[in-house]
């Protein structure tokens, strides 16, 4: 009887702890179109955000509080990012934040440190979720702490990096969005 008090103590103990985790996902922007000249999201990249909301969103298990998207070009260039997570933040009534260029990686590690900062006393606290330019997320990677660089497949747009606070590695899955391989 006093093993199993321990064991049943043992898991509530990791569950709460579970709970703590300060979490931050990375993923790369939605479908560009064939053509390198136009801006914006093709139809599957648009597709691609609408479905992130079902992903990511509120009935999800992610528990997204904070959205942090490159900056883009008043011309439009570099807006894949935000036009991916847009669906996403209004469903989740979250404003976007795209204060970081896209190659300013410290300053993208001080925006997930001062959001993480703000929920070290929440129960419960809200997770991160970054949308970059996939060449970009390997050094985002590794200013938020990873230890052997990982490189975003190039050919792919539904990995998901996570990211736990404290760990110096990562660990993927997939979106499983319409079309997605994983």
């Amino acid at each position: 009887m006093k093993v199993l008090l321990l064991v049943v103590s043992c898991f509530i103990c990791l569950s709460l702890a579970k709970d703590k985790d300060q979490i931050t996902y990375l993923i790369r922007h939605g479908e560009k179109p064939a053509d390198d000249t136009i801006t914006g999201l093709s139809p599957a990249g648009q597709a691609r955000a609408k479905c992130l909301s079902s992903v990511f969103g509120a009935n999800s298990t992610y528990n997204i509080g904070y959205i942090l998207a490159q900056d883009f070009e008043k011309s439009g260039g570099r807006n894949r990012p935000f036009q991916t997570v847009t669906p996403l933040a209004a469903a989740l009534g979250i404003k976007i934040d795209h204060s970081c260029d896209r190659d300013d990686t410290r300053c993208v590690k001080d925006a997930v440190k001062k959001y993480q900062k703000s929920q070290e006393k929440e129960k419960n606290p809200k997770r991160v979720l970054i949308c970059w330019e996939h060449k970009v997320l390997t050094d985002i990677a590794d200013v938020l702490g990873i230890a052997d660089k990982p490189v975003y497949p190039g050919d792919r747009f539904d990995v998901i990096w996570t990211v736990k606070q404290g760990s110096d590695k990562l660990t993927s899955s997939g979106e499983r969005c319409p079309g997605d391989r994983s």
